[in-house]
């Protein structure tokens, strides 16, 4: 149950009212499971029911909360996670390039005992929802070197990294470590939560945790120290 407060725009009232779970959030647009109605005059309408500014760090702290559940639920071996699902939608890079405002999602590997040193980067227009990024490169932060661009030139490119560089030299690989400090014990639990499928796995077989390495070598003493 989240109660909220609203102000309906036709009678000037507002009041609070319980929404139920908040299953989305783009540019401010959310969509509850009960649809929230003015107690005075019964008015629904989306565009003059409107969510009061008081509500806004508890919007934010619940949809960073619901946004990090659904990536950790998601989230299999071997793909990348983004930075800010886990840390909230606030920490998503934005910037200014050639006269245009921008929002930049960063993705890292997760993969325990993972030396993997990229970070890729989705690059989305500010009013965007997020859905389909205009540009994409991958950068090797060790290296200080671009392994892939696309839809947009090397040079600008390399602008952009620079740009996200400016305030801090080492921020994808801080912003790295903290990510697979972060999801260590909740992927760590959702993979291996089942004891009984633990007996399954051989010590010689590969671990089902994705870094490719034998189950002996990798996840089977982790195990043992949380039993």
């Amino acid at each position: 149950m989240t109660i909220l407060n609203f102000k309906c725009i036709k009678c000037n009232k507002e009041f609070d009212f319980n929404v139920g779970k908040i299953s989305d959030f783009v540019n401010k647009r959310f969509i509850m499971e009960n649809e929230p109605a003015c107690p005075l005059c019964g008015n629904t309408e989306e565009a003059n029911i409107i969510v009061s500014e008081k509500n806004d760090s508890k919007l934010q702290e619940l949809l960073n909360k619901e946004a990090r559940k659904r990536a950790i639920k998601r989230y299999r071996p071997g793909e990348l996670m983004c930075y800010e699902a886990i840390f909230g939608g606030e920490k998503i890079f934005k910037i200014e390039f050639k006269g245009e405002s921008y929002k930049i999602a960063d993705y890292y590997c997760v993969t325990p005992n993972c030396d993997c040193k990229e970070v890729i980067l989705h690059m989305f227009p500010a009013s965007s929802n997020l859905d389909e990024p205009d540009w994409e490169l991958v950068y090797d932060y060790n290296l200080n070197k671009l392994t892939e661009c696309e839809n947009i030139s090397e040079q600008d490119a390399q602008e952009i990294i620079k740009i996200l560089k400016e305030s801090d030299k080492e921020i994808f690989l801080k912003r790295h470590i903290a990510l697979k400090q972060e999801l260590r014990h909740s992927l760590h639990n959702k993979f291996f939560k089942n004891k009984k499928s633990l007996r399954k796995i051989g010590r010689n077989e590969p671990c089902p945790c994705g870094s490719g390495k034998k189950y002996k070598k990798c996840c089977l003493d982790k195990e043992n120290i949380n039993k």
